[in-house]
């Protein structure tokens, strides 16, 4: 019967463990994500010598094939990713205007004017707002205030759907400048 270096040998991974039986071989592959030691439970009877060598020898191939698949579709993954980002790109100009809105139970505007860019990097800084309607209570209607800025400039990838990822929670849009933004601080 075939040993583990043997099996190993057949198979040229060290990602997988086997239990050898009489007439069955489980193949189990190791992982770091799973509860236990390994993961996903492949079982391949055989009879003989030659049929188990024969069975690992497709059980590779299989495995073989699902990862030139996955690394295709990665790399088809990436492509795409590249072309969307250069096309947000293009509609990204200098002098733009980005704004991001948060907040639980209140409405804040943050606006953000491109400076600079360079290749997928879209440098801003953050600008002031006017208010532009005031309700007499806690809501109004703000705009940016062009080229009043408040702080430093920062970089940001800009994303293929073409906005900026300006904290872990908030993302920037792309807005037009003259057009005014609800802003609340109950709602």
């Amino acid at each position: 019967m075939l040993n583990i270096e043997e099996v190993t040998k057949v198979i040229g991974k060290d990602t997988y463990v086997f239990h050898i039986g009489n007439c069955s071989c489980r193949v189990y592959r190791k992982s770091n994500k799973a509860k236990w030691w390994a993961k996903r439970e492949w079982i391949i009877t055989f009879y003989s010598k030659e049929e188990l060598v024969e069975k690992l020898a497709n059980f590779r191939k299989r495995v073989l094939s699902i990862q030139e698949a996955k690394e295709q579709r990665r790399q088809q993954s990436l492509k795409s990713n590249k072309e969307a980002r250069e096309k947000a790109i293009q509609w990204v100009k200098v002098w733009d205007v980005f704004k991001s809105s948060f907040g639980y139970d209140m409405t804040i505007n943050e606006f953000y004017q491109v400076v600079k860019i360079n290749g997928k990097k879209v440098t801003v800084r953050e600008i002031w707002k006017k208010t532009t309607y005031w309700d007499d209570g806690f809501s109004w209607r703000q705009i940016p205030d062009l080229n009043n800025f408040i702080g430093e400039e920062q970089s940001y990838i800009i994303s293929p759907s073409g906005w900026l990822k300006v904290a872990g929670y908030r993302h920037a849009y792309k807005c037009n400048a003259n057009e005014d933004h609800y802003f609340n601080y109950l709602d």
